[in-house]
């Protein structure tokens, strides 16, 4: 599955969604350099969580680059696993995991507060 955020026609975020079982992968997460921190990123993600929550998908993965972490843990993602190197970008990834509910609770840094998605 494919999830794509526009400003008018231009694209400017997207990401793919694989499952396998109960297990959705997320890939290819990307958001245009001018479109940074303005919530398209959060938009994207938690449109997909919903819909994982009506497949009924259980869990998410994705392997985050160093400078999404924050992002991805204040969207209730945790690191899984020690790092890896991609074979097809040779970047150093970290493998994230995170429960697909409509609430999670954020415990990771000083983020503790209860938050929807």
């Amino acid at each position: 599955m494919h999830f794509a955020g526009y400003d008018g026609d231009n694209l400017v975020a997207y990401c793919r969604l694989t499952v396998e079982g109960d297990i959705g992968k997320i890939s290819r997460v990307f958001v245009a350099k001018n479109y940074l921190k303005q919530g398209f990123g959060k938009q994207l993600i938690n449109n997909l969580i919903e819909r994982c929550l009506e497949l009924d998908i259980k869990k998410l993965e994705l392997n985050s680059r160093e400078s999404s972490l924050k992002f991805y843990e204040r969207l209730g993602f945790y690191r899984s696993g020690e790092l890896i190197v991609s074979q097809e970008s040779m970047l150093t990834l970290i493998p994230m995991v995170r429960e697909v509910s409509r609430y999670v609770v954020v415990e990771k840094g000083i983020n503790t507060e209860k938050t929807m998605v």
